[in-house]
C-alpha cells in the first residue's frame, strides 16, 4: 500500500482509523506527504493485493 497524505499532522488520526479497518492483518505499507490529485481529498491510498 501506498498512502499519501495532504497533511503528515494526520498521520496519528489516519493511522488509528486505518488499523481499526485493516484488524490483525499484516500490510506493508508507505506512508508519505503530498498532495492527492484532487481538491478535497486529503488521504489517497493505491493498494496491489494477491490472493492464493
Amino acid at each position: 500500500m501506498r498512502v499519501v497524505l495532504r497533511d503528515v499532522r494526520d498521520f496519528k488520526q489516519f493511522n488509528e482509523v486505518f488499523r481499526q479497518e485493516i484488524g490483525e492483518e499484516k500490510v506493508t505499507r508507505t506512508c508519505v506527504g503530498g498532495t492527492p490529485h484532487r481538491d478535497g481529498v486529503n488521504v489517497e491510498i493505491d493498494c496491489v493485493a494477491m490472493f492464493d
